[in-house]
């Protein structure tokens, strides 16, 4: 937990920074991918923290120092996080796919529209808020969340798993599309050119923007796979874990594979920064620039603390030997 709470924390904090710090990258699907970081930091920050000490505690047999409010809140914040973050993922999904299938009507009506976005953010928020209170209320027990929470992230994954199928076809089309313009292209200047070294040349470069196509092709698999395989491999323990719940008591057993569950959930929130940020190109100039200028900060600091310790050593020295 220790690793998914500094982890995450710094992760989050670059995605966010770079978003802020770069008006390139304020478009509506790195807000959403904002909104994301946002919600992974505060399980970073909070929950994380709150969880291992829990944890901690009960491992060593003492009385937890955490009152059982702040234990209760920090639940609260941890569910609403959760459900705000599987939302994004579906946001992010949604508006990939809508960018690719719909490009010149996404540019010009939504992809700048930054109140848009922001509302969509806001109203995701408050849903997540309201279903995660909805257990407080008089008369209501925990179970109702725990039946939302399992429908709601089945539904999830068949949005995100949908969203991407059609991704990857529209990708794999429109590089069919863009090899076959590029073959016609060639070919037509071949048969007018009527020179057979240059048909040698033009079959090589077809031939490597052929294999860089497949290459493309492959990376973004790669990525789709990534995303769900991950979605997957670090919710669905924990739905799995609901479900048995429902039918069999809790034991101790369940318990020690109820923390081992925790710590994949929320590993979720250091990972995500990985997969939706990090292979970006833009947002990865902009890592290097933040860490490079906190870098730069920091030295400079030390070695003003150091100009500020020497001369004063100096003048000492000089005090002393003249008197």
């Amino acid at each position: 937990m220790i690793v998914t709470k500094y982890s995450g924390t710094i992760g989050n904090s670059l995605v966010i920074t770079a978003i802020i710090r770069n008006k390139k990258l304020q478009t509506a699907t790195n807000f959403f991918i904002a909104a994301l970081a946002i919600a992974d930091l505060l399980v970073s920050i909070i929950l994380v923290p709150m969880r291992a000490s829990q944890h901690i505690s009960l491992a060593s047999r003492k009385t937890a120092q955490i009152s059982p409010a702040a234990v209760q809140v920090a639940g609260f914040l941890g569910r609403v996080n959760i459900v705000a973050s599987i939302s994004c993922l579906c946001a992010l999904s949604i508006d990939r796919c809508v960018a690719l299938t719909y490009p010149v009507r996404y540019i010009t009506s939504f992809k700048h529209a930054k109140g848009k976005v922001l509302i969509i953010i806001a109203v995701v928020w408050a849903a997540a808020i309201f279903i995660t209170s909805v257990p407080k209320f008089p008369g209501v027990s925990d179970k109702p969340f725990l039946i939302f929470f399992v429908v709601f992230v089945l539904t999830a994954t068949v949005v995100i798993g949908v969203a991407y199928y059609k991704i990857f076809k529209i990708a794999k089309a429109a590089s069919q599309r863009r090899n076959k313009t590029a073959n016609n292209v060639i070919r037509f200047s071949i048969s007018t050119a009527m020179d057979p070294r240059l048909k040698e040349a033009a079959d090589v470069q077809s031939k490597k923007e052929d294999d860089q196509a497949q290459k493309q092709e492959h990376k973004a698999a790669k990525t789709i796979g990534m995303v769900i395989a991950a979605f997957i491999i670090l919710v669905y323990p924990r739905i799995i874990l609901i479900l048995y719940h429902f039918a069999v008591p809790s034991s101790v057993s369940s318990r020690h594979a109820r923390f081992w569950i925790r710590i994949l959930l929320y590993s979720n929130s250091s990972i995500n920064p990985a997969l939706y940020a990090w292979r970006h190109k833009d947002f990865r100039r902009e890592f290097i620039k933040i860490l490079r200028s906190l870098v730069a900060f920091f030295s400079c600091q030390g070695h003003r603390e150091n100009w500020e310790t020497k001369p004063r050593s100096a003048s000492k020295a000089t005090m002393s030997t003249s008197i």
